[in-house]
């Protein structure tokens, strides 16, 4: 919980509290219980809150950035993995005294290949998985695209 919301629990409490000492209740027995019952329904109604608006908040930020940030990477990816055929393609039949070309995602990440010596190193373009933000049954991922 955020301390906005830690105070407004003490403030409850204290208020609670307050209100039981001036009826001229003594805190015992059945009293005692009930104004615990009611701290505790406190607790639980400031938890509530403040998941519902952190919630909320999230929300909001989720639909202002993720579809145009999973579009974005989507298109990268797509021609991420077009360049990485026609790279393929050239290596087979590399020009006399011609390097090896490795993938923009090597030279992205810095990589000299997608193995470290004791496991594959998961490729961006084979592994990554982006849900489309609008569901649609024959259309559920933004990447990969359908073949």
């Amino acid at each position: 919980m955020d301390d906005q919301l830690d105070n407004r629990v003490d403030e409850t409490l204290v208020m609670l509290r307050a209100a039981a000492i001036e009826q001229g209740m003594a805190l015992s027995g059945e009293r005692l219980r009930e104004v615990k019952a009611q701290e505790e329904q406190a607790r639980r109604r400031a938890a509530y809150d403040g998941a519902l608006v952190e919630r909320d908040k999230l929300a909001k930020e989720l639909a202002a950035v993720y579809e145009p940030i999973a579009q974005q990477l989507a298109d990268l990816a797509g021609r991420i993995a077009a360049n990485d055929a026609v790279i393929e393609r050239v290596n087979r039949k590399l020009p006399d005294s011609s390097k090896w070309i490795g993938s923009a995602e090597l030279i992205a990440r810095k990589l000299r290949n997608f193995n470290d010596g004791t496991a594959d190193i998961p490729r961006i373009t084979r592994h990554m998985r982006l849900p489309a933000f609008k569901y649609a049954a024959l259309d559920p991922y933004a990447w990969p695209r359908p073949r």
